[in-house]
């Protein structure tokens, strides 16, 4: 039987000075919250696979591949995208079409001006590429927020507090919104895991056991955070260079202490499953201790939707100010964060009201 899950009571500590706090007001639309997807190679050449730019709001990335794969007669395993997008917000991304090489560009552009409807959502046919778009197949998103009712002391808190994340980073956590209404997502996906919950699809059993992994990934961090180890490495810490993710062990970096003050490499956390690279030392012992607080064993990841990897735990994004505006208490935020990070955990370190 599947245990009570005690999600609700389960919050998340923030790492920038607790007396730093924007008075400003945050409400996601298509004007505040602005997401452009940023490609991770040049469409161009030749190939099967037609590339579109998608500029969207008012629908999730999903809604638009159904809607898409409907006028071009697609399956949705035809139809590659890098990553999710927002129902709320302006977001743009890149999606493929396996139509063929020889589907005339033109065509193309008469479907896609078909599903085209205003500025809710925009479909541009770029070109054709030999690649297919899948998951993780981009830079990083970049983000413009807007903050509404900024007071006059706002503007010298934001900059502070953009300077100790620079010094400091934010925590990696997954957002809210990968966990559904009411942490509804969590629970789905360990009755799945569990054997309770019957199958429903490779995609939906993959989406739904992710988020219990990813709630499990934020415990840890906030166990490790509330421990006081969040700007420390541990023995039997693996590692990742900034910007990449090959792991990396204490015995291959000379001098991790170092390279971690420099911010040069980041230490990681669990993504359960049997493809993840398990710690040594104290660092397993954390990471086991989730488990067994949770009452589960590692053998509830054998299946082919969680495969385990490792995620970074920090991040060290580069904020900026782009826009102020006294008279109409305006606030404008430009930063950009690599796949699977979330704006919504880096504006948390301005509001703290959550």
């Amino acid at each position: 039987m599947c245990k009570q899950l005690q999600t609700s009571s389960f919050s998340l500590p923030y790492v920038t000075s607790s007396h730093l706090k924007l008075s400003a007001t945050f409400n996601k639309s298509a004007s505040s919250f602005i997401v452009e997807e940023l490609p991770l190679y040049s469409f161009w050449g030749s190939g099967q696979h037609l590339i579109c730019k998608v500029i969207k709001q008012g629908k999730n990335t999903q809604e638009v591949v159904q809607l898409i794969g409907q006028h071009f007669k697609l399956h949705s395993k035809d139809i590659g995208v890098a990553g999710q997008k927002d129902k709320e917000g302006l977001t743009s991304q890149y999606i493929s079409l396996s139509v063929g090489a020889k589907f005339p560009l033109e065509t193309a552009k008469k479907i896609a001006a078909a599903i085209s409807s205003g500025p809710s959502l925009l479909v541009t046919p770029i070109g054709f590429h030999n690649n297919k778009i899948r998951t993780g197949h981009l830079a990083g998103n970049k983000f413009i927020i807007s903050l509404e009712n900024v007071a006059e002391d706002d503007l010298s808190i934001a900059q502070q507090l953009i300077a100790e994340i620079a010094q400091n980073g934010v925590p990696n956590f997954y957002g809210k919104q990968r966990f559904g209404v009411e942490h509804k997502n969590i629970k789905r996906g360990l009755q799945f895991l569990s054997g309770e919950r019957k199958n429903n699809g490779h995609w939906q059993n993959k989406f739904i056991s992710s988020a219990y992994q990813s709630y499990l990934f934020n415990r840890w961090l906030a166990a490790r955070i509330s421990d006081g180890l969040y700007n420390k490495i541990i023995p039997g810490d693996i590692f990742f260079n900034i910007g990449k993710s090959r792991p990396l062990t204490t015995e291959i970096i000379s001098d991790a202490h170092r390279e971690f003050a420099e911010h040069k490499i980041v230490y990681t956390g669990p993504i359960y499953g049997p493809q993840m690279l398990s710690p040594k030392d104290e660092a397993l012992a954390r990471e086991e201790s989730i488990l067994l607080e949770e009452q589960i064993d590692k053998s509830l990841f054998n299946t082919k939707e969680t495969p385990g990897a490792r995620r970074e735990a920090l991040l060290y994004p580069a904020i900026n100010v782009t826009n102020y505006d006294k008279g109409h208490q305006k606030l404008q935020l430009c930063f950009t964060l690599p796949p699977g990070a979330y704006a919504t955990i880096v504006l948390r370190e301005f509001l703290k009201n959550d």
